[in-house]
């Protein structure tokens, strides 16, 4: 019998009065299915049984080996290593950290048992004592001040360590946490796997090759990893937080959309983590599998260059945005499950505002600007892309753009050659999607348009607004919460009217589960934890 779970925005957005809920949700613009679904005043989790009988759950009952279809393959299983999505399912099965973010968004203890500001730059944790890592070691203070000096010499994590002057293990299990200034994001970029806890004795001992031998102390450990084809992992029986169900966790790569749904279908796996929108009513009207909809923190969007012409003149960037029909976008990208925004940062993200500049689809609009800007004949660009979601994408806003003398060239690449030519600034536009994965609009706002942030970290469109900077800064001091959302809410202002991007849509999860599979309810944030899967016994 399949379900659905309709989304529901964060119940931190209601509170600040944001109007972020008006459609449904996807992977990488504007809503198709606004209206009652939104409003209804819960949701099922997948499992739930309300009529009749389920021959999944039968075929099914007892099983404990569970098979997760993925789309793409992880880059690294070190939290120190990196976050791309794929990796990130299962970095947060392998390790915790001293603290994570509820269902309500909320910062609450995981390895820390408790903590206070001992002053605006200070923090002391108190670990909870008897946790055992993967290799059978307790973990202790040392572990934390070695993770957290670990992401600060990291590259690829080392901005969700900003701003920390020093860790200091005060005993076997208390730490302290140093800041350079009274800095507001500290506690949610703590929640992030970057700052994950890993034990040093492994860390050292497998130094260049951990993200092969990783050692956590999350529910479950790792078996192998056999590229191309899948990662196993296998219950932790020593878990400290609660009794695994699952014996084990098989992450199986299937990179086309038809053969994760064929294998959901058929049982050869027990979830499709990434449901392709074109399958999605397939799967709603299957018996053997239910489609679970919820909204990401991802949002799909175009960015262009700001350092190259014609983008760096802003007429130009706005006629963008009002040529491209994202209304049709979405519906084509996401079936209509994604909610189209003029916002920056996505829809689920607390310190979201509606109140910017809005780009109605206007063609006639953008011909004026184009004309207003120097370019009455338009001009000829390029977008680079990746995927067949994306090349979609591109044809869709290469007929738009048509229609206003732009002529649009497709260029799709290979997902790291494409970020390398990006992060060097080769590249006129490109379309691609940011996942906010701490909760905090300074993970949104502060990575990708603060002109000191490199390419590489997050500022891919080379974004250089003095103004935006200076509220940015303003805002990771601010301890008032009310007077901090107020600077944000003027930072997507500026940028929107700016146009720095053409954000397209708040993008949905769908993932599909195969009927009478229990214990899966999505994550805010999609930090999800696969630990109380398990099949309705018969």
């Amino acid at each position: 019998m399949k379900k659905r779970i309709l989304p529901v925005c964060l119940a931190v957005a209601v509170a600040l009065g944001l109007t972020a809920c008006s459609g449904n949700t996807a992977e990488s613009g504007t809503t198709a299915q606004a209206g009652a679904e939104n409003t209804e005043a819960g949701t099922q989790t997948a499992g739930e049984q309300t009529d009749g009988d389920n021959s999944g759950e039968a075929s099914n009952a007892g099983k404990t080996d569970l098979v997760i279809a993925t789309a793409t393959e992880a880059v690294t299983l070190d939290p120190q290593g990196g976050w791309d999505g794929a990796s990130l399912y299962v970095l947060r099965q392998l390790y915790n950290g001293l603290v994570k973010l509820d269902s309500n968004m909320e910062v609450v203890g995981d390895l820390a048992e408790s903590w206070e500001f001992t002053s605006d730059t200070s923090v002391t944790f108190h670990l909870k004592q008897g946790v055992k890592f993967h290799n059978g070691e307790e973990m202790t203070a040392e572990d934390v001040v070695y993770s957290i000096e670990r992401a600060q010499n990291s590259a690829k994590v080392m901005t969700f360590a900003a701003n920390i002057e020093s860790v200091v293990a005060d005993d076997d299990y208390t730490v302290t946490i140093n800041t350079t200034i009274p800095y507001a994001p500290l506690m949610s970029n703590l929640c992030h796997t970057a700052c994950s806890i890993v034990s040093k004795t492994a860390a050292e001992e497998a130094g260049d090759n951990f993200s092969t031998a990783p050692v956590g102390t999350g529910p479950f450990k790792f078996v192998e990893w056999v590229s191309g084809d899948r990662i196993v992992l296998e219950r932790n029986e020593d878990y400290f937080a609660s009794e695994v169900l699952p014996s084990t966790l098989t992450f199986k790569l299937m990179s086309e959309d038809s053969s994760r749904t064929i294998a959901l279908e058929t049982g050869e796996a027990d979830m499709n983590l990434v449901v392709a929108a074109t399958d999605a009513e397939r799967i709603e009207s299957s018996e053997d599998v239910e489609l679970v909809v919820s909204m990401s923190p991802k949002i799909q969007y175009v960015s262009m260059n700001q350092k190259a012409e014609p983008f760096n003149n802003k007429l130009v960037r706005q006629a963008i945005n009002y040529a491209i029909d994202r209304d049709a976008i979405n519906l084509v990208s996401t079936n209509g499950y994604g909610v189209v925004t003029d916002s920056v940062m996505n829809n689920q993200i607390k310190g979201y505002t509606d109140d910017v500049t809005h780009y109605e689809y206007n063609p006639e609009k953008a011909k004026e600007l184009l004309a207003e800007a120097g370019y009455p004949d338009g001009f000829t660009t390029s977008v680079l892309v990746y995927g067949n979601a994306r090349s979609t994408e591109a044809q869709l806003i290469q007929g738009n753009l048509s229609e206003v003398g732009i002529t649009l060239d497709i260029t799709t690449m290979e997902s790291t050659a494409l970020l390398e030519q990006i992060n060097n600034g080769d590249y006129e536009m490109f379309i691609m999607s940011y996942n906010n994965t701490t909760g905090d609009p300074d993970t949104s706002l502060y990575m990708l348009f603060n002109s000191t942030v490199p390419a590489s970290s997050g500022n891919r469109s080379f974004t250089n607004i003095p103004e935006v900077d200076e509220k940015l800064e303003a805002a990771r001091l601010e301890t008032d919460e009310t007077a901090r959302m107020e600077l944000y809410a003027e930072v997507q202002q500026i940028l929107t009217e700016e146009a720095v991007w053409v954000p397209l849509y708040c993008v949905p999860n769908l993932v599909g589960v195969r009927s009478g599979l229990e214990g899966f309810t999505p994550h805010p944030l999609g930090n999800d934890v696969y630990d109380q899967l398990h099949y309705a016994a018969e």
